[in-house]
């Protein structure tokens, strides 16, 4: 009996020990399971962030030209003498190059959106009147554009005063 109680008190003594053994072990595991974790989700998460930004910048750019472009629209089917001032407020500095398009009988607005990651961006609006063909240079925040055919004039000007 005595021999028996010493093997049943060394056999707890030693799944005691192995407990905490195995405690420790485990807390190691899960912390470089964390670490691995986080190395590889927070490239990802910061690839996401620029892309969503980049997107984001891209459509607040398109939707402020389409006010340009709509403008243009509403001046030109108005005729001489009409004139529209329009309010914008763009994220970034940009230069918008209205052309005619070489695809139809109708004009062009183009802006060339710079991404995070260095490439550009073609953003393009289509307008009816055909005839503009200038860069307009737009500042980071607010613009106030005005947008006026002159009597006894045959263009429209589209301008960004100071």
């Amino acid at each position: 009996m005595d021999l028996f109680l010493i093997i049943s008190i060394m056999k707890n003594n030693f799944f005691k020990d192995l407990k905490g053994q195995l405690s420790l072990e485990f807390l190691l595991i899960s912390f470089l399971a964390i670490l691995i974790l986080v190395s590889i989700t927070l490239p990802l998460a910061n690839l996401g962030i620029d892309l969503g930004f980049d997107s984001s910048a891209s459509l607040e750019i398109k939707s402020e030209l389409s006010k340009i472009a709509n403008g243009v629209d509403s001046v030109y089917s108005n005729g001489a003498g009409s004139k529209r001032t329009i309010a914008i407020q763009v994220p970034k500095d940009l230069t918008v190059r209205f052309s005619k398009n070489p695809n139809s009988d109708e004009g062009l607005a183009t802006v060339y959106n710079v991404l995070s990651d260095g490439s550009m961006k073609k953003i393009e609006l289509s307008y009816k009147y055909p005839n503009l063909n200038f860069d307009l240079h737009l500042i980071k925040g607010y613009n106030a554009i005005i947008i006026e055919w002159p009597l006894n004039s045959s263009e429209i000007i589209v301008n960004r005063p100071i």
